[in-house]
C-alpha cells in the first residue's frame, strides 16, 4: 500500500512537472514572438 501511495505521488509530480514545463514553454514562445510583432 505504501509502494502503491509513492507511485501515485510520483506520478502526480510528474504530470503536475510537465503541465508547468508546457506553461512556461508557452509564456517564453510567447514572449519572444511579442518584440518581434511590434
Amino acid at each position: 500500500m505504501y509502494l502503491h501511495l509513492r507511485v501515485d505521488v510520483h506520478s502526480v509530480t510528474r504530470t503536475q512537472y510537465r503541465s508547468l514545463q508546457t506553461l512556461s514553454c508557452y509564456l517564453l514562445s510567447h514572449f519572444l514572438v511579442q518584440p518581434g510583432e511590434v
